[in-house]
């Protein structure tokens, strides 16, 4: 199973390694998001929220039995709708998807990263089950969440 130390620990891996990111909290949900989103200035730049993920079981037997941890990781920006235009929004949404697509390569990298310094946790991550779903609107903020699981035996 993924720990939650991993996930503090590789959100701010993952800020450290993309330069638009300046901020990265994990949190249990979305409730627990939106209350962290009311104190964050809109001057910040890209906003990294990993969630807690939930695990279920699957297997028939002792034998065969695997976790699943599935998790989102929501990369955002705060927008002060008062103030932007639509092309404005849309290079909003550009400018966030790059950061996601960063944050996807790192993670597909992280996985098959095989030294020392590489991270356990990220072998388990099921490259497959990737989604990419633009956010908009979600408490002033457009981005991105990245949707996806971990499997472990």
């Amino acid at each position: 199973m993924i720990d939650i130390n991993f996930l503090r620990s590789y959100s701010n891996r993952l800020k450290d390694a993309i330069e638009s990111i300046n901020f990265a909290e994990v949190v249990v949900d979305d409730s627990q998001l939106v209350n962290m989103l009311e104190d964050i200035s809109s001057s910040e730049k890209h906003l990294l929220f990993t969630v807690i993920p939930d695990f279920s079981t699957s297997g028939r037997h002792v034998d065969d039995i695997q976790k699943r941890a599935d998790t989102v990781i929501m990369v955002l920006q705060k927008t002060d709708y008062s103030d932007v235009t639509h092309p404005e929004f849309l290079d909003i949404m550009q400018d966030t998807l790059v950061s996601a697509n960063a944050i996807e390569l790192k993670m597909i990298a992280d996985k098959n990263d095989y030294s020392d310094e590489g991270c356990q946790y990220m072998k388990q991550l099921n490259v497959s089950s990737i989604n990419v779903i633009p956010v908009w609107g979600y408490s002033g903020c457009n981005g991105w969440s990245l949707e996806f699981n971990f499997v472990s035996g």
